[in-house]
């Protein structure tokens, strides 16, 4: 009997994918994380915060106005 290609199928074992342990998973809890407060509040704002000038640039992307290309 020949050999069949089952593509992304799982093998005939069950496919079982070992995971980490719980406590590995995000790191180890008794390191410091790397991430102040500050840090975090800081790029919470940065993300959230309206940026005029790339509002700008995706309309203009959006509307075909740059080289005749549009982007969605």
């Amino acid at each position: 009997m020949a050999a069949q290609d089952l593509g992304s199928s799982p093998p005939p074992g069950g496919g079982e994918v070992a995971r980490a342990k719980p406590g590995t998973e995000r790191g180890a809890a008794d390191l410091p994380s790397r991430r102040s407060p500050e840090k975090v509040s800081r790029a919470r704002q940065l993300r959230q915060a309206g940026n005029m000038a790339e509002a700008v640039l995706w309309n203009e992307l959006k509307a075909k106005r740059l080289g005749g290309y549009k982007f969605v």
